[in-house]
């Protein structure tokens, strides 16, 4: 609670006091370190699943760069968040400040990084189909096979016997 003292026009003085409401617990440490590690598991997660789908040849779905440098951005807005929140722990006022602008950086500049390269080159080409990974309707029993997509076998539930078929039952 901070306290001014301040003179009005006729000379008098008059103190104001300035105080913030702040909700605090017993428990609030605790609490704030189970989400800082929640986060950082799962911020760890996207980072895995990143490193797994780097190899993926559909250029439309590999975005594992443009993740990984999205979460380097996160883990370094979140450890000066972190570094700040706690130097800042008596000031709540500048701590939410700083937590709200690592918070929107954060977000913004991934957002940004993922979606933006996107939306370019559906502006600069609106008329352009994506392309498919399988074409569906040019698939033979000789063309799965040479693409090594097993038919799965069905057990017929009437006749007790195992056909490899297309999908259709008996």
């Amino acid at each position: 609670m901070e306290t001014e003292i301040r003179t009005a026009d006729s000379g008098e003085k008059i103190h104001i006091i300035v105080f913030y409401p702040v909700c605090e617990s017993e428990q609030a440490y605790y609490f704030n370190w189970t989400l800082r590690i929640m986060n950082g598991a799962l911020l760890a997660f996207g980072a895995f699943l990143s490193w797994e789908t780097r190899q993926v040849h559909i250029e439309a779905l590999n975005d594992s760069k443009t993740i990984g440098i999205c979460v380097y951005n996160v883990v370094i807005l979140s450890a000066v968040e972190l570094l700040l929140s706690l130097l800042l722990k008596n000031k709540p006022i500048e701590l939410h400040g700083v937590s709200s602008v690592c918070l929107f950086a954060g977000t913004f500049v991934s957002k940004m990084l993922i979606f933006l390269p996107k939306m370019l080159a559906v502006y600069r080409n609106p008329n352009a189909t994506p392309p498919t990974a399988l074409n569906l309707e040019s698939l033979t029993p000789s063309h799965l096979a040479t693409q090594r997509i097993d038919v799965a076998t069905i057990r017929s539930p009437e006749h007790g016997n195992t056909n490899k078929t297309d999908g259709k039952m008996d």
